[in-house]
């Protein structure tokens, strides 16, 4: 059995890329945290209850904010990978992407983003039909252009290995 050693070189911009996971790591945590004490959901429960929502806008406001950040989480493990792999060939595209993506995610989850007002987008208005408008949609974007960024970037490296006869 022989054993091959590789050397695993990072891009000199790769750094850039632990700003953009950095981020996303904390996107929703103080939007969920602020809409919780105001609500008075008291840990462990995760929701309020859907007659508490219906009657408290409040109520209604943290189930949207908490909603928000599942909804998060359950594309970070996407865009992280995506980040992480597309950032070792092309760190800045990667970061830029990973940004965008936080950006996106910044105007569906958090209401203050919004016409101070009179806050019309956003899924914690309390309105979750609103969650998709306006600058929100960017996430959806930018989490597609990760994923093109990678499938276009395999596609590239493993053309490369092929004619390479590897």
């Amino acid at each position: 059995m022989t054993t091959v050693g590789h050397a695993f070189v990072l891009p000199a911009n790769y750094p850039l890329v632990g700003a953009g996971v950095s981020a996303v790591l904390l996107l929703n945590f103080i939007n969920v945290v602020r809409h919780r004490i105001a609500a008075k959901v008291k840990y462990p429960a995760v929701y309020a209850s859907e007659a508490e929502a219906a009657t408290d806008p409040k109520k209604m406001q943290f189930n949207c904010a908490q909603r928000a950040h599942q909804n998060t989480l359950e594309s970070v493990p996407f865009v992280l990978a995506a980040t992480a792999y597309l950032g070792l060939f092309h760190p800045k595209a990667a970061t830029a992407g990973a940004l965008s993506w936080v950006f996106g995610r910044i105007f569906y989850t958090d209401e203050r983003q919004s016409n101070q007002a009179n806050a019309q987008i956003n899924y914690s208005t309390g309105k979750a039909e609103k969650r998709n408008a306006g600058p929100a949609v960017l996430g959806s974007i930018s989490m597609l252009g990760l994923i093109g960024g990678v499938v276009y970037t395999s596609v590239v490296e493993c053309r490369k290995l092929y004619a390479a006869g590897l």
